[in-house]
C-alpha cells in the first residue's frame, strides 16, 4: 500500500478487508442455497434469507466505520449485556 491519500482505494476508506469479505460472501451464499433446498425451493424462505445478508453486511459496513478505540471503551459494558 502507498501512503498518498490520492491513491488510497475504496475498500481501505470503507475499512473493508476484501479477502475477508470474499469468504463471508462465499459462506453467505453456500447457506443461502442450504436453506433454499433444505426448505423445500421454498422462494418465500430464500426471499427472507437474502434480506437477512444485507441487513447484515450492511450492518458489517456501518460498524467498520465506527473507530476501534470506541469498541474498546464499551467492551466492558457489552460484557454485562
Amino acid at each position: 500500500m502507498t501512503d498518498n491519500p490520492q491513491q488510497t482505494s475504496l475498500w481501505n476508506k470503507l475499512h473493508i478487508d476484501v479477502m475477508l469479505l470474499f469468504f463471508v460472501t462465499l459462506l453467505l451464499v453456500y447457506s443461502a442455497l442450504v436453506v433454499w433446498s433444505a426448505s423445500g425451493q421454498d422462494v418465500g424462505m430464500m426471499e427472507r434469507k437474502i434480506a437477512q445478508i444485507v441487513m447484515g453486511l450492511l450492518v458489517m459496513l456501518v460498524m467498520a466505520q465506527v473507530p476501534p478505540r470506541v469498541y474498546e471503551a464499551w467492551a466492558p459494558y457489552l460484557y454485562i449485556f
